[in-house]
């Protein structure tokens, strides 16, 4: 989808662009061979061939046996090699990789040593405690990429300009998402804001990743504030007009039409 930018997963399963990629659409079941597959993935993985897997379906049960699996990756599992070749780290979903969410601190810490940049959503916390574990990981953050209610709760306000505010001294960039109102940039002691695009909307799922992908697309590619949030915002749009997160993504052509459509040949 964006050939100019390689993206990646570490350590087991990466994605390193569209034309690399498999998608398994379809149950999560045993008998159906998923684990199969991602095992198969993890040895391609191992062995340094550039190929990336995009799941799309499974039932609630299904989809939470495999946040139990990503909440056993540890610090110790990290492909340090491979993430040497990156030039940024991205970590989703913080609060749900229990393993490694106390280190992430330290992964940063190490990426940036190593001389990426790194960026981080947490999703939201399922125990509503937004713990110490975050704020340590926040100090080798350099892109804090949270939407609005997760903002007032990691600031512990209910005022979104106090969140802002405190958060934005805490990271070099703060990136926050907020919906239907579009998304805002505070960096440099400055404010930028989009307000984002009017679609039809099927499903929210994967609306928040979708912005994150777009906004660091355009920032690794060197773009402005404002570039960079549009972009998200165009992403994020796309995501919501099809079921599953990654339905709107699943045709490149079509995926570069609709960006053209909604922020020109950037």
């Amino acid at each position: 989808m964006f050939a100019r930018n390689k993206q990646g997963f570490a350590p087991i399963i990466g994605c390193d662009d569209l034309e690399t990629s498999l998608l398994y659409a379809g149950t999560l079941e045993t008998y159906q061979g998923i684990d199969l597959l991602l095992q198969s993935m993890a040895e391609v993985k191992r062995r340094g061939i550039s190929a990336g897997l995009i799941i799309v379906g499974g039932s609630k049960d299904q989809v939470s046996r495999y946040q139990q699996m990503a909440s056993e990756l540890t610090i110790d599992d990290i492909d340090w090699d491979y993430i040497a070749g990156a030039r940024h780290l991205h970590l989703g979903c913080f609060f749900l990789q229990t393993g490694i969410r106390k280190d992430v601190g330290k992964l940063f810490a190490k990426a940036q040593e190593m001389g990426l940049t790194t960026s981080m959503d947490t999703n939201w916390d399922p125990d509503d405690k937004w713990g110490n574990d975050l704020m340590e990981a926040l100090e080798f953050t350099d892109i804090f990429l949270p939407n609005d209610d997760e903002a007032l709760r990691i600031a512990r306000t209910d005022n979104l300009d106090a969140a802002l505010d405190k958060l934005s001294k805490m990271v070099k960039v703060l990136a926050v998402k907020r919906g239907r109102a579009g998304a805002t940039v505070c960096v440099d002691g400055k404010t930028y804001t989009d307000s984002g695009f009017t679609v039809e909307a099927v499903e929210t799922t994967g609306a928040g990743d979708s912005f994150n992908a777009g906004f660091l697309h355009k920032y690794l590619q060197g773009a402005g504030w404002q570039e960079c949030l549009r972009w998200g915002n165009a992403c994020g749009a796309i995501a919501v007009t099809a079921l599953g997160g990654t339905g709107a993504f699943v045709n490149p052509g079509e995926v570069q039409q609709k960006l053209k459509e909604l922020v020109g040949n950037g």
